[in-house]
């Protein structure tokens, strides 16, 4: 009993450093936040998130109750309520799948974890699962209780168990163009001039204004 309290009071506090150190962006007291994670500019982290050893750029938020392990999230993202993403993995080969049976090799080959990277400006939909190891291209979008195994193209819509791609958001000429506009790396002020002016809403008109 006083293990666990002391395990729930160290993570408590450890979450309150990260918040202090982290004072413009937007985290939930109410999440665990490990202090080997990096945050950029104005990320929001909402309710019941745990996160670990992540990388997450700016102006990124996590909906309610996402986990994270291991994964490097560009800017600009949205990830959906409930998501899991960088499962843990356990040998299907073995007498037993049990973390409690390994050998001291097996431990080390199942207990470690693969990035998971997303690009910029990827939106992942409620209650997805991620795989470890899997890219997820900029502009991505990942449908509802889909669960990724595989790496999805830029700008690809993807949904499913296993996900799979029914579409593009654009033509490949649009696609190519935006990553080479690279918009999320440019300066916040230009970004919210050209969003203030209704920039962001059509791709045509977009292109116009770069």
């Amino acid at each position: 009993m006083l293990r666990i309290l002391y395990r729930s009071l160290r993570g408590k506090l450890v979450t309150l450093y990260v918040i202090f150190k982290n004072r413009n962006c937007d985290l939930s007291y109410d999440s665990y936040l490990s202090n080997n994670n990096i945050f950029g500019c104005e990320i929001k982290i909402s309710d019941k998130c745990r996160v670990f050893a992540s990388k997450i750029d700016d102006y990124s938020y996590l909906a309610d109750n996402v986990s994270l392990n291991k994964c490097i999230i560009g800017k600009f993202c949205s990830i959906g309520p409930g998501s899991k993403i960088n499962l843990g993995n356990h040998p299907i080969n073995a007498v037993s799948t049990s973390p409690s049976t390994y050998s001291e090799p097996t431990a080390k080959e199942y207990n470690r974890f693969i990035d998971v990277t997303i690009g910029n400006d990827v939106w992942i939909g409620a209650d997805v699962k991620v795989s470890g190891g899997v890219t997820i291209g900029h502009g991505a979008v990942i449908g509802t209780c889909s669960y990724i195994n595989r790496d999805v193209p830029p700008y690809a819509v993807v949904v499913g168990i296993p996900g799979k791609i029914i579409k593009y958001r654009f033509d490949e000429k649009t696609i190519s163009r935006l990553i080479e506009l690279s918009w999320w790396d440019w300066p916040v002020e230009k970004i919210k001039n050209i969003a203030s002016a209704g920039g962001f809403d059509d791709v045509q008109a977009f292109f116009k204004k770069t």
